[in-house]
Parts: structure tokens; C-alpha cells; sequence
């Protein structure tokens, strides 16, 4: 299996196993503050989502992020957190989630992602994008991006499995 097949694989499984973890909850389970500083499952939800959108739309294709373009004003969230490097300090804690919405945003951000994987050799993944304003590198690699965006759902899937146990429910859909 080459590079690319793989990370076709991956992001289908991840994307699976995201959409199966939030099944079954609702406006109440959604917006649950577990305490502490962890987020609710709609924050979580919407964070994976956002950063998914923003990583492969803005910087690993060089266009418009769904969240700022077509699907403005659309993705369910109340608000979107600053990406821009503003405070953001208590978004987690105040944003909601209309879940149709966010479910409609994720898929059209799944489909771009599965698009997109779809258009490309494994020579690709070795080009690079300028991640200055995350604090990385000019020169980090297509593959590093994509790789982040997997890892970074995998940690808020697995908050949101986390966060529906703590509430009685079915965490992961396995």
C-alpha cells in the first residue's frame, strides 16, 4: 500500500469512528460541562472539525476554509474559536452546537478532505506549506499536516468518548 492509500484509509477510519462516537447525543449530552478544563462534547466536536477544515482549505491547499467561505454562518457552531491568535479563553465553555448543522459541516469538510486525498501521488506529501502562524515551520510537509489533523480528531474523538461515558452513555461505537 503506497503513502497516499494509506492516509485515504486512515482519514476514512477516523472520520468513521468520529461520526460513530457522537451518535446518540443530543442538545443535553452535548453541551455537558464535565468540569475541570475539558470542554464539551459540542467544543470537541467542532474543534476536530475547524481544525481539519482550516489545516487542509487554508494551508495544505492554499484556498478558503469552508468555516470562511461557502459554509459561513453554517457549520452549527454559535461561534467559531479566534484563529488568529486572539484570546480564547472560555470558548470551550460557551460554544453550542446545532447538531444537524455540525453534522451537515462535517461531512462537506470530510468530503473535501476525501477529495482531496483522492487528487494526489505520493510525491505530494512531500511538498510544503508555511505554518508560521502556528508557530512551526515555513517548510513543514503536506504529510505532516495531514498527519496532525489525524492525531488532533483522534485526541477529540476520544475526549467525546470520554465525556459520554462520564454521562452514562456509550463512548466509542466498538
Amino acid at each position: 500500500m503506497d503513502a497516499v492509500k494509506l492516509l485515504q484509509t486512515q482519514f476514512d477510519i477516523m472520520h468513521q469512528t468520529m461520526m460513530g462516537t457522537a451518535d446518540g447525543i443530543n442538545e443535553e449530552t452535548s453541551h455537558f460541562q464535565p468540569g475541570g478544563r475539558a470542554g464539551s462534547i459540542a467544543a470537541n466536536l467542532v474543534h476536530a472539525v475547524l481544525i481539519e477544515d482550516l489545516l487542509l482549505n487554508s494551508f495544505i491547499t492554499g484556498g478558503t476554509p469552508l468555516a470562511y467561505g461557502e459554509w459561513a454562518g453554517r457549520t452549527g457552531a454559535s461561534e467559531l474559536p479566534d484563529m488568529q491568535g486572539g484570546d480564547n479563553s472560555g470558548w470551550d465553555q460557551r460554544v453550542t452546537l446545532d447538531l444537524e448543522l455540525g453534522q451537515q459541516y462535517a461531512e462537506a469538510v470530510f468530503n473535501q478532505s476525501n477529495t482531496y486525498l483522492a487528487s494526489i501521488s505520493a510525491d505530494d506529501l512531500d511538498r510544503t506549506c508555511d505554518m508560521t502562524a502556528f508557530g512551526m515551520s515555513a517548510t513543514e510537509p503536506i504529510s505532516t499536516m495531514l498527519s496532525i489533523i489525524l492525531v488532533n480528531s483522534a485526541w477529540h474523538t476520544g475526549e467525546v468518548s470520554t465525556i459520554k461515558g462520564i454521562q452514562g452513555l456509550q463512548g466509542y461505537p466498538f
